[in-house]
């Protein structure tokens, strides 16, 4: 889905998208995550018209209980687990890139060429 422009999206997929966000903005605000607060961010949106009315109390069943922050990395895995062995090596190269970039560049020689371009 991400490499098509919203418009180009069908309807379920613009009503998914826009439930997805929604709950997001919810769950960034520190609000629970219910239809009936999907319903009204979404109609305050202005787009009631873009979701069914299906779709809320869908996303609100699904994520009832879960944890939000585990769904976007931001949740605590527990020492060893997955989620950390999973990352260390990409932790590994931004660390790798990061000294390369503070590394200073040594100085080039100049180096005699013996003539090689006169003519």
């Amino acid at each position: 889905m991400s490499d098509k422009k919203v418009e180009d999206l069908d309807r379920n997929s613009k009503a998914e998208l826009i439930c997805v966000y929604a709950s997001l903005l919810l769950h960034d605000e520190k609000l629970e995550v219910s239809a009936d607060h999907l319903k009204k961010l979404i109609e305050t949106s202005g787009n009631g018209k873009n979701v069914d009315s299906f779709w809320p109390s869908l996303f609100a069943k699904s994520l009832k209980g879960k944890k939000i922050d585990d769904f976007l990395g931001g949740g605590s895995a527990p020492a060893g687990g997955a989620a950390q062995s999973a990352s260390a090596p990409v932790q590994a190269k931004v660390e790798a890139k990061v000294v390369e970039k503070e590394a200073p560049k040594e100085e080039e020689e100049d180096v005699d060429m013996g003539g090689l371009f006169d003519f």
